[in-house]
This record gives C-alpha cells, structure tokens and sequence, in this order.
C-alpha cells in the first residue's frame, strides 16, 4: 500500500504495523500528523573553481513543516 499526502492517520497507522511485522504496534493516540511532500533536489555541479560547495548538513534541505530535533 502506497501512501499519499490524503493518507490518514488509520493508514499509517497500518502502513507502519506492516513494517514491523513481526512486531506488534499498538497506537492508542496520536498527538500530531501532518503529510508532508518529499522534495529532493541535485546539484548540478558540487565543484566549482576547484572548490566543493555542498558537503554535510549543507547539503541537506529540510522541510520548514518538518520539526528538527
């Protein structure tokens, strides 16, 4: 089952349970959900002049939506 940004809570709830099969998941609340699109994006070049402009975090693009721990 793929899911989609009008997934809900219940199917991803049970998307989840699929996955850690055998393990048994029990849900009794759920205090956030948000879908979110996942967005990627690849340079053109990581090299310019002999100098490298992405390396680590910098190369990372967070969502706004998405909290950062």
């Amino acid at each position: 089952m793929a899911l989609t940004l009008t997934a809900t809570v219940k199917e991803v709830v049970e998307k989840v349970k699929a996955i850690l099969k055998p393990y048994d998941l029990q849900v009794d609340s759920v205090r956030y959900f948000e879908a979110c699109a996942r967005s990627e994006r690849i340079a053109s070049k990581f090299i310019v002049k002999h100098r490298v402009f992405f390396v680590g975090g910098s190369a990372k693009l967070p969502s706004p939506k998405m909290p950062q721990g």
